[in-house]
């Protein structure tokens, strides 16, 4: 049988075929080509027969149903990239950004910068502090070992108060010193000059020394005499003064008269006055307040001796009971001038200087019948209490206490305030006086100016009796 494709490869014209049989044998015969047109039309259907990539090509056959077929080449897709995250150069290294294809994933990376050198960061590797004298540093270094050094500036030396090394008497010269209260280092020295004066005081020495306390805690504590301790109570006459010398704010100290036998059980005493030198407070209690502390002037009845804080900080340098003439003038400020003829004739209850804190009692006075200083006859219908302080204008009030029949907590607001001698004055009229205790000042036992909401210093007080 001819074979069908190869005869379509013949042109038109006469041929002879050979046609060689199974047997060996041979038949030879014409053939003649004539080709006619054919009226069959192609119909192809595609099929692909390999996907193209992003990379590589792929394949479609298209096939006639007369069984013709052709191939068809299909391109690569190419990648579809997204960008992603962009790598920042270092010191030694590009930079760049990373793409992704979308189709099959494949990354690259592009878009390149240059490395940006070397760039020195710094850490602190050590320090040397400085002292008064002496400037510290502080050393810097970079990974590479580069380094640079800091100079912290020398802190100075921070001079104390004057320290009493040798105190002066009347022949003696005596001497002090300022120090660097950060490193010990003497600063300054000076010599105190004798006195050229002989006091005729009377001084017992109770301590010397340095005691410290915080809050309300006792800086020193002696037991009596008759209770085996060194503290003999009957040093404490009449027209003398405990002496406090301490360190801290200048309303931190107290004395305290502690009794078991029959006195108060734990009388607290404020100072009289202080004053301030060289950062030393000196504060005074004096005979009566003591006594009006502790309620009687029977002071075999003190068990045991105090200084205590007045919730503070303190050192107590020393402490003296005091009878006689101070070498150091006293002189105080008179509010009420009696040579002024628009002022009115007064008594004094108390000169000096003494501080309270919100609804404490900056000053304190026991009447004549319990052993104190006020007498009570200075009263007078027409006459008024007059104070003089600083702190708020309107934060003073004036107790009368009684424990003899009165009002036991009499607080009388002042009827009228103002400034006087560089401070707020109030007074106190004798009937603010009489609608608070009541009639009958015999009832009346002690006296306080307070203060209220509020901190004050109480300078001056006095009962003036207007001429008639």
């Amino acid at each position: 049988m001819l074979n069908e494709s190869w005869l379509k490869t013949l042109a038109n014209g006469n041929y002879t075929l050979t046609y060689t049989f199974s047997d060996g044998n041979t038949d030879t015969f014409a053939l003649t080509v004539k080709n006619v047109k054919s009226s069959h039309t192609h119909s192809y259907t595609a099929k692909v027969t390999k996907e193209a990539t992003c990379t590589t090509e792929g394949e479609r056959i298209y096939t006639c149903t007369c069984g013709d077929k052709y191939t068809e080449t299909i391109p690569a897709k190419g990648h579809s990239w997204v960008k992603g995250e962009t790598v920042a150069p270092t010191e030694n290294e590009k930079g760049y950004t990373i793409y992704t294809c979308a189709s099959c994933g494949e990354t690259k990376k592009d878009d390149y910068t240059d490395p940006i050198g070397h760039r020195h960061r710094y850490t602190l590797t050590s320090t040397k502090a400085a002292t008064c004298e002496a400037d510290g540093e502080k050393v810097y270094t970079c990974s590479c070992g580069e380094k640079y050094t800091e100079t912290i500036p020398a802190t100075g030396h921070s001079e104390s108060a004057w320290i009493i090394d040798k105190a002066a008497t009347a022949t003696e010269n005596g001497s002090k010193h300022t120090e660097c209260t950060t490193c010990g280092k003497v600063i300054k020295t000076e010599v105190i000059p004798a006195t050229g004066e002989v006091s005729d005081k009377k001084e017992t020495v109770i301590f010397t020394g340095s005691a410290k306390t915080s809050g309300w805690g006792q800086a020193i504590t002696l037991s009596t005499t008759k209770e085996g301790g060194s503290f003999d109570s009957s040093v404490i006459e009449k027209d003398g003064y405990f002496e406090v010398q301490f360190k801290g704010g200048t309303d931190k100290a107290e004395v305290i008269l502690q009794s078991w036998s029959g006195g108060a059980d734990w009388a607290r005493v404020s100072p009289t006055e202080v004053t301030e030198k060289d950062g030393i407070a000196y504060a005074k209690y004096s005979y009566d307040d003591v006594a009006a502390a502790f309620g009687t002037t029977d002071f075999s009845k003190v068990d045991r001796f105090h200084v205590g804080a007045a919730n503070g900080d303190i050192e107590v340098l020393s402490v003296k009971y005091i009878v006689g003439k101070s070498t150091e003038p006293v002189d105080p400020v008179d509010p009420v001038d009696p040579d002024k003829p628009e002022q009115d004739p007064y008594v004094s209850i108390f000169w000096g200087a003494k501080s309270c804190g919100s609804w404490g009692q900056a000053v304190s006075v026991m009447t004549s019948k319990n052993y104190g200083s006020f007498d009570v006859s200075y009263l007078s219908a027409n006459g008024y209490f007059y104070v003089e302080y600083s702190g708020a204008e309107n934060e003073l009030e004036l107790i009368l206490q009684s424990w003899s029949g009165g009002a036991n907590w009499a607080r009388v607001q002042p009827s009228e305030t103002g400034r006087a001698n560089d401070h707020y004055y109030a007074k106190f009229t004798y009937a603010d006086c009489v609608k608070e205790f009541g009639a009958g000042f015999d009832k009346l036992d002690q006296l306080h100016a307070a203060a209220k909401n509020g901190d004050i210093t109480v300078y001056s007080i006095c009962y003036c009796t207007p001429a008639k």
